[in-house]
């Protein structure tokens, strides 16, 4: 499925009913927020896409962030989320990332966390697609 050339980046949205933490300038207790929020199941996952390896983990994350909306790549979760935002998190080839007030932070403590819901997304969004 994936080769030495490409990743994999899966988007995961945060419940609008959750409090969106203020996520910059790598503040702990912010990142500490998105941490409990993911271990109390308040994230959705939404797409994945593959991306060339040759760019930044944040390009990846960026890029995804463009993607949050598209029909054409994106499940739609609910009917009131057209794009990711604050407190959102990309996740590139397990590495978490959380989308900040500008840009992306790295959430280290969510790496090991990530990858085996990661795995089993992507297996589900692919067998969304299938039927579609």
């Amino acid at each position: 499925m994936y080769d030495d050339k490409t990743m994999h980046v899966s988007c995961y949205l945060l419940d609008w009913n959750t409090r969106r933490p203020f996520v910059g300038n790598n503040d702990p207790e912010a990142i500490q927020t998105v941490m409990q929020a993911w271990r109390s199941g308040r994230y959705e996952y939404s797409f994945t896409l593959e991306m060339p390896k040759d760019i930044s983990d944040v390009q990846a994350a960026e890029r995804l962030y463009t993607r949050q909306g598209n029909n054409e790549y994106a499940r739609k979760v609910r009917i009131d989320r057209q794009t990711m935002s604050e407190g959102d998190i990309a996740v590139v080839d397990g590495r978490v990332y959380v989308c900040a007030v500008f840009g992306f932070e790295r959430v280290t403590g969510l790496d090991g966390e990530v990858d085996k819901r990661v795995e089993q997304s992507w297996q589900a969004w692919t067998a969304d697609r299938a039927q579609a």
